[in-house]
């Protein structure tokens, strides 16, 4: 009799525990990236469109950064009037990015 055969069942347990724990691991990571928010996005965009310009920190107010404070259409409608040059971003922040970065100024 081969005792290898007496550990298959055994190994193929271990490797659907392994598999289900990898899946598993995936779904959470894909989950977790899911799950930004309107303020995460916003903290992005921010530093990559506006922080130039307006500083890192929102905080000091900047060239009247936190007038779109929440308000998401004011700050489009700068961009669209290029009020303080700022027109550059017509192509690249729309209606949904401005509503981001709007909210992410909402925390200050």
């Amino acid at each position: 009799m081969n005792h290898q055969h007496l550990h298959i069942p055994e190994r193929r347990q271990g490797l659907k525990t392994i598999c289900l724990g990898l899946l598993g691991g995936m779904v959470l990571s894909t989950l977790a990236i899911g799950a930004e928010t309107p303020v995460s996005r916003g903290t992005a965009l921010y530093a990559s469109a506006c922080a130039s310009c307006h500083g890192a920190n929102p905080a000091l107010g900047q060239l009247n950064i936190l007038k779109g404070r929440k308000d998401g259409a004011l700050i489009l409608k700068v961009i669209k009037e290029n009020k303080g040059g700022m027109g550059y971003l017509s192509g690249s922040i729309q209606a949904a990015q401005a509503a981001d970065i709007a909210a992410y100024l909402g925390g200050f």
